[in-house]
Formats: C-alpha cells, sequence, structure tokens
C-alpha cells in the first residue's frame, strides 16, 4: 500500500518508519529543509539552542521506539548528556545554571528562593507520576487497531 506521512517531526519519522517496517511504500513529505519538528536547533554569536522539546526527557520511549524499528538507539545515535542541561545569563553577567542532579537543582533553587526547593521536588514527583502513567498507557501503544485507540 502507498501511504503519505506529512510532516517530518519525531512523530512522523517514527511513523514512517513502521510503516516501512510493515511493509508499505512509504513517503514523508515535511515542508522544511530538515527534518524533527520542533526538536531543532539554533545557533548565533557562539551560542546553540534547542528550539523544542527537550526530547529525551523520556529516553526510554524512544528506546521502546528504536526496538520497533528492528534497531537500537545507541547503535543509531551518539546520545550525549548535556552538563549542565540549562543556563540562563543574565544582562549583568550573571548566570543560574542547572545541573542533571535533581538534588543539586532543589538546592539551587533553594538557594535563589527559600521555600521553591519544596514546591520544585513536589511538581517533579508530580511530573514522574503523570510520566509513568502516560508511559504505561499512552505513548507505548502502537496504535495498530481500533480497539488500541480504544484503550487510551
Amino acid at each position: 500500500m502507498k501511504i503519505v506521512v506529512i510532516g517530518g517531526g519525531i512523530a512522523g519519522i517514527a511513523s514512517a518508519g513502521m510503516l516501512a517496517r510493515d511493509g508499505h511504500d512509504v513517503t514523508l513529505v515535511e515542508q522544511r529543509d530538515t527534518l524533527g519538528g520542533r526538536a531543532g536547533r539554533w545557533e548565533s554569536k557562539g551560542f546553540v539552542f534547542d528550539t523544542g522539546p527537550s526530547w529525551m526527557l523520556m529516553r526510554e520511549q524512544y528506546e521502546h521506539a528504536f526496538r520497533l524499528l528492528g534497531s537500537e538507539l545507541e547503535r543509531e545515535l551518539d546520545v550525549v548528556r548535556l552538563d549542565p542541561g540549562y543556563s540562563v545569563l543574565f544582562e549583568r553577567d550573571d548566570r543560574i545554571t542547572i545541573s542533571g542532579d535533581p538534588e543539586a537543582t532543589i538546592a539551587k533553587f533553594e538557594d535563589i528562593e527559600p521555600g521553591s526547593g519544596r514546591r520544585l521536588r513536589s511538581y517533579l514527583d508530580s511530573a514522574g507520576s503523570i510520566a509513568e502513567l502516560a508511559s504505561a498507557g499512552l505513548l507505548s501503544n502502537r496504535f495498530d487497531s481500533a480497539g488500541a485507540f480504544a484503550r487510551t
């Protein structure tokens, strides 16, 4: 069957790959010069900026997608953990740098504003619970039947 996938973002690329894996003749179309959708980057004056989501927040979902396509994430991509993960520069040469260590980040927030470390911990706990629910259901669903759609 000939299928056209419109949009070369992460979901479009994954969908096209799975359809091709299943034997379909797939054409992927993207309006931009590069694939990736919002998962891109912009460079200016020696700085590199993400233009979209921090797509590795749920690494296991990408590992799962690569396995569905008959490969492994580490075999296809050179995944490098950023450290620091985030840095904000202010006009006065002040800088706030956030590491990949949640406990260090919570301590940094607490240093900046007393009480905010506790609130950040609460947020991270809540976000972790939501991510687990999403991963267990919606994100790992292959949507390969009407029943699969109904279960979400």
